[in-house]
């Protein structure tokens, strides 16, 4: 089964370093999957056409999920754009690394609706506050010498 087509878009180069980043961590290139960076001197209609022009070239028989930067931003109006010119189109802003990976280690196992609930269960644990984790682990410790 060829993995669910798989676009990144956002603003300068930071869509094109995470997939990079990915490749770097599981140590082999991401398949089906494209880059859409949002750049100066390239207008709206310049990187929808990009993105679609894009979107012909990957195999979208199990659909396309798209990740963008920031919501409401170039990057997500154009995903935005894509997912009502098309069926089987699913769109998330809040692009990071957490996501990304979850979704590219289950992508050739997984149908577009299914990635869907993979992402949507990412959404609460991808924000971490670790100054806090030490301060609780601090306590903890502090509650165990105490017995």
């Amino acid at each position: 089964m060829t993995p669910t087509a798989l676009v990144l878009t956002s603003h300068g180069f930071f869509a094109f370093e995470a997939l990079k980043s990915v490749e770097m961590i599981t140590g082999k290139p991401v398949e089906n999957a494209g880059v859409v960076s949002v750049t100066e001197g390239k207008d709206y209609q310049q990187c929808l056409e990009e993105l679609l022009g894009l979107v012909e070239k990957l195999d979208t028989e199990n659909g396309v999920l798209v990740f963008c930067d920031i919501y409401g931003g170039t990057p997500a109006n154009i995903a935005t754009a894509l997912a009502l010119s098309q069926k089987e189109v699913q769109v998330f802003s809040g692009l990071n690394l957490v996501m990304l990976l979850e979704v590219v280690t289950s992508r050739e196992q997984s149908t577009l609706s299914q990635l869907r609930e993979t992402v949507q269960s990412c959404m609460g644990s991808v924000v971490v506050d670790i100054s806090e984790k030490l301060k609780e682990m601090d306590e903890n410790a502090d509650q165990v010498d105490a017995y």
